[in-house]
């Protein structure tokens, strides 16, 4: 999806093109797919939080700082999905 923006000196508008790119939930890596990756992914951070050695913000999927079955579970539910 892409905005068009403008930048002219009478109103400080810009002007020009940026891309928003909305990721799939349950789709960690950002590769349009919720598979085997995104559950590897949960996994190696499973029982992890902030500061921990194996801490990955993008496998919190609930945004609770720790990475627990709750977010394995929503990857697994959305599984196969593709954007």
């Amino acid at each position: 999806m892409a905005i068009r923006t403008q930048i002219t000196m009478d109103n400080n508008v810009k002007e020009g093109t940026i891309g928003v790119k909305v990721r799939m939930l349950g789709d960690i890596n950002s590769d349009g797919k919720v598979d085997i990756k995104g559950i590897a992914i949960v996994a190696a951070a499973f029982g992890s939080y902030p500061r921990h050695s194996r801490w990955n913000p993008d496998a919190d999927i609930y945004e609770d700082s720790k990475i627990n079955i709750q977010d394995a579970a929503l990857v697994a539910r959305h599984f196969g999905e593709c954007a």
